[in-house]
């Protein structure tokens, strides 16, 4: 990427009773009293592009209508095959249904395709070779005249089914001016295949556009592409409620950031909108965070519920760090996961702790203990969070 700045260049291959929540009363004791603060677990500032912070200036809105254009290119060494029609039918709806059910309704993307195949002017190869360096400009400037790129916020750039299963995002401090816009963040997708799994890429892609960093690492692949967040890439799945309060999608009530002592708490569904969603604790220079997921929704593929136990590093989840060399959220699994079902539950699967017979109904880790004290019939738990 000569002359370019980018802050993130992603590229994977993917193979792969009524409970309710903390009352108002019991959330303004607990503030009274110092064992909660909100702002203590507040996305922190850091640098531009997808980290584990909070959304720079410069990135696009997570909140509201979000535009994005949609482009077909192919070469000359690699002509498109499938309609550019078969391809949006196949990716658009998915993509934006998911948005729209893990926001709770409150991101709305709206993607514009140009149903055509757009001829740039050098081979496959030779992009290849240089890192598609002047490919996204080629592309634009094909466009340029006929659509209005200034409501765009990002571009997704679609290639023939030759040029594999590559899937790049680029974040780009220096914004490419396209038609009176500025344009920061453009997504190379493959349409290698017209499946979910291939639909599911360009979520999690679409998810460093919005400003998440990778949640997978090159030393350590396989351990951590998991099904507890569309970040980690290992298959269809939602997202951790870290990531939905970064965005903006779980408000401050809907999240008690203890600071000291014990709380007992219901945590609703974090699938469900409504109700109070997650336990957060400071922890050094990240956070801890106890979550409820069920089977349902955006997670229905997990193979097993509960209530989920984790801890996001803001050091790791710096965006200025390099790519694939540092994990920013790591899992207490209440079990290892058995090779009887990894294949089709994916690393981790038993994470989440239940109130089963002869399986842990908590632990302590990250200076943090999580008791399970009641599991409600509607996929709710009342937990015991206690700050060592």
């Amino acid at each position: 990427m000569s002359g370019r700045l980018a802050s993130v260049i992603a590229i994977a291959a993917v193979l792969l009773g009524a409970a309710v929540g903390l009352s108002a009363n019991a959330r303004a004791d607990a503030i009274a009293s110092g064992t909660a603060d909100p702002a203590l677990c507040a996305p922190p500032p850091l640098g531009f592009g997808p980290g584990e912070g909070m959304n720079d200036a410069g990135m696009p809105p997570t909140i509201g209508d979000v535009r994005i254009a949609m482009l077909f290119v192919d070469f000359s060494d690699a002509p498109g095959e499938n309609s550019p029609q078969s391809i949006a039918a196949a990716y658009v709806p998915y993509v934006t249904d998911w948005y729209e059910r893990v926001s709770y309704g409150r991101l709305h993307l709206s993607v514009q395709p140009v149903q055509r195949w757009l001829r740039l002017p050098r081979t496959l190869a030779a992009y290849r070779g240089d890192g598609f360096d002047g490919a996204f400009e080629a592309a634009v400037a094909a466009v340029e005249r006929e659509l209005d790129f200034s409501g765009f916020a990002a571009v997704y750039l679609i290639l023939p089914r030759a040029a594999g299963p590559l899937a790049s995002t680029i974040v780009d401090h220096e914004p490419h001016a396209v038609g009176g816009a500025a344009i920061r963040s453009w997504v190379w997708l493959s349409a290698d295949s017209l499946d979910v799994a291939r639909a599911n890429v360009l979520v999690h892609e679409t998810g460093h556009v919005l400003g998440l960093p990778d949640l997978y690492g090159e030393r350590n692949r396989a351990a951590t592409m998991h099904r507890w967040d569309v970040m980690a890439a290992g298959g269809p799945s939602g997202l951790f409620a870290w990531h939905r309060r970064k965005l903006g999608w779980l408000d401050a009530r809907q999240v008690v950031c203890l600071r000291r002592s014990t709380s007992t708490l219901t945590l609703t569904p974090l699938e469900r909108p409504g109700g109070t969603k997650a336990v957060m604790v400071r922890s050094g220079n990240g956070v801890v965070v106890i979550e409820v997921r069920q089977r349902i929704a955006e997670d229905r593929a997990i193979c097993r519920a509960g209530v989920l136990f984790s801890r996001v590093d803001f050091t790791r989840g710096d965006p200025g760090r390099a790519l694939g060399l540092s994990v920013p959220i790591r899992i207490r699994a209440a079990q290892p996961e058995t090779r009887r079902s990894l294949g089709r539950c994916g690393p981790q699967w038993r994470a989440p702790f239940r109130l089963r017979r002869r399986e842990p109904s908590g632990a302590t880790a990250y200076g943090v203990q999580v008791r399970l004290l009641r599991a409600f019939a509607d996929g709710s738990y009342r937990v015991r969070v206690t700050i060592r």
